[in-house]
């Protein structure tokens, strides 16, 4: 699922300064650290190179508990 919301206002460390990306990301199961690491090191590579974002907040969250 993807979900874009612009006209945000977003601030990091009490500035406004450029877009702001925020990423909220969850896989089913678990990844070794390294693996996550380099997926989120990779996703902000992405948002900052597609979207132009200077700054980007990414959470990764692992579960095998989900419904749908």
């Amino acid at each position: 699922m993807l979900r874009f919301a612009g006209g945000c206002r977003m601030w990091f460390a009490g500035e406004q300064d450029g877009p702001i990306v925020m990423v909220d990301a969850a896989i089913y199961g678990s990844a070794p650290p390294q693996a996550a690491s380099a997926f989120g090191s990779r996703a902000v590579e992405l948002c900052k190179e597609t979207l132009g974002a200077e700054t980007v907040y990414f959470k990764l969250a692992q579960a095998t508990d989900w419904a749908w």
